[in-house]
Order: C-alpha cells, then structure tokens, then sequence
C-alpha cells in the first residue's frame, strides 16, 4: 500500500465512523446503526423480541423461533452526508437448528482525498461490507445462537478485511415474558484494529393479546455510557379469521397458493418507541409469505444525523 492509499485509509477509517456511528469511532461502527424497519421503529429494541431473519443482526438466538425459510432485506434513506445502509438475509429451517446468511452494506461517496503533503487528490466512494453465518437451536424455554462475521472494506479500489463473532441467548419463561442478552463482537478484528464488544440485555413482555412491549440496554466496552431503548407493537387483523401476530397467536404460512387465499388474511401493525432519546415510529402490513414494514427515526441531538427512513421486506415460504 503506497503513501496515498494509505493516508486514504486512515482519513476513511475515521471519517466513515465519525459519520455512521455519531459518538462510536470504533472499527466497524456502522455496524451499530440497527438493521430492519420493524425493529427500528420499536426505539431500536430486539433483543429478546425479534421474529424474522432480522435476528441476524439483534440476536442469532432468535433465529431459532422461526419455523420457515426466510428472505429479507432492507433499505435505509434520509442518513445524509451521502450515506446508504442496507441488509440483506436468507435463512432456512435445518433438521436441527436454524442456518441464515446474512449481508450488511454501509457507503460514503464523495469523500474529498489528499495524499500525505495534504494535496487534494479527487473525490474516493467507500463501501463497508459485513458477511454472517448464523446458527441458532433452542428448546421451548432456551434458544442459543452465534455469528462468525467477515469485514471488508473497499477504500478507493483498496481492500482491507477482518472479522468477528457475536453469541446470544434467550430465555423464554413463558408465552407473556422473555429476556435476551447479545454480547456483539466478542472477538473481533478490523483494518487491524480491535472491534470493542457491545452488550446488549432486553426485555420483552405480551401483556394483552396482540400487544410487545420491549426495552433493550446496550454498553460497550470501556464506555460508561448506557444506551437506552424502549419500544411497543400492536397488531390487529385487517381480514376474517386472522389471528394477531404476538407470542399469544401468530398467522402460519399454510401449503395454498391462490393470491385471495394470502390477501384474505392480512394483519396491520402500528409500533412507536425511543432510541437514546430520539422517537421512533413506523408499521407494518403482512399477508401470510410476505411483510413490509416502513420506520422513521428522529434525528438525533448530536447535529450529525438527519431523520432517517427504513423500508423492509420479508418473506417466508
């Protein structure tokens, strides 16, 4: 790596986590932004809650409540500073566990390069890449997963690489309370730099039929900061016959294929919460194989982000 590249890299590294992760200047800190609308606009809560291939991301454990194959991706617009963030999943039940691969991006185009005399050199695009295999088994009480994670980064044609590992837990005490506990990169490298872990605790409850209430606790290493994120969902059925979608009774994809059998049982969901102060909001529409979800989130007080936008699809078969 010549003197530019590797001036480049160093005012990347530290320019793309200035921009992607406010406060974290850590390696890979695009990798705290959150993943998938639903959770999102429950105040960036997951932990103990999530159920679709989003689990990738909030906590693998949860991976093993789903019962089909699963694709879903994600969107995100309105983050500024010519920012994109997207996720893209697959997973599939196996004869013992579940397996998913999963696929987050992060980019920042325009970004204004000089060399080491500090010589504008042109405009450079970087594109952050974080691939997953996740696995996760559990009994009705315990669910247990993992994730061995590779880094990439291309940095004006230059390619750098790492890697890391996240395991969690959830605990199923009944059909109205759960909790979980996501340790993220327990043992993690990047651009040759140490990921710090993060670890997160969640809550999750069902007080009334169709009704989550969820409130995640995130820290990270050698940060006494505590970030705090507390969220709700109501489901309700926009069709006959449908069953709201909470622990209490959820639709299950059935072996029909008329589209008035799927649009028939439809279901609505409304969900509202707080992210470390910020308000988030958003909702969500499923039939029987697909579900869409769309989140807004508050900018933040930090003046570095903007309101942001997110839109995900599902889909099980």
């Amino acid at each position: 790596m010549n003197k530019k590249i590797f001036t480049l890299v160093l005012l990347t590294i530290c320019m793309f986590s200035f921009l992607f992760a406010e406060q974290n200047s850590s390696a890979a800190a695009y990798m705290r932004l959150g993943t998938g609308a639903k959770a999102m606009a429950m105040g960036g809560t997951g932990v103990a809650s999530i159920d679709n291939i989003t689990a990738t991301y909030w906590n693998p454990a949860g991976l093993a409540n789903l019962k089909t194959f699963e694709f879903g991706s994600m969107i995100a617009d309105g983050l500024g500073w010519d920012r994109s963030y997207n996720y893209s999943a697959i997973g599939f039940r196996l004869p013992n566990g579940y397996a998913a691969l999963s696929w987050n991006n992060a980019n920042v185009s325009d970004i204004k390069g000089y060399d080491e005399n500090d010589n504008f050199t042109g405009n450079f695009d970087n594109s952050e890449h974080n691939i997953g295999l996740s696995y996760a088994l559990g009994s009705p009480k315990f669910k247990l997963g993992a994730t061995v994670k590779a880094f990439i980064s291309s940095i004006d044609g230059d390619f750098e690489t790492g890697y890391g590992t996240d395991l969690g837990i959830i605990y199923d005490a009944n059909q109205y309370f759960s909790i979980g506990v996501m340790c993220r990169d327990l043992y993690s490298e990047y651009v040759n730099e140490e990921v710090p872990s993060q670890y997160s605790f969640g809550i999750t409850m069902h007080p009334i039929y169709g009704l989550t209430l969820n409130s995640d606790f995130k820290a990270e290493k050698d940060d006494e900061n505590i970030e705090v994120g507390v969220g709700a969902e109501y489901w309700i059925g926009l069709g006959e016959d449908v069953e709201v979608s909470s622990t209490l009774g959820e639709i299950s994809a059935e072996e029909k294929t008329s589209w008035d059998d799927l649009l028939s049982n439809a279901e609505g969901g409304l969900r509202v919460g707080i992210d470390d102060g910020s308000f988030t909001a958003g909702f969500g529409l499923r039939y029987k194989v697909i579900e869409a979800s769309y989140a807004y989130g508050a900018a933040k007080d930090d003046k570095l982000t903007e309101d942001s936008h997110r839109f995900s699809l599902i889909f099980r078969f």
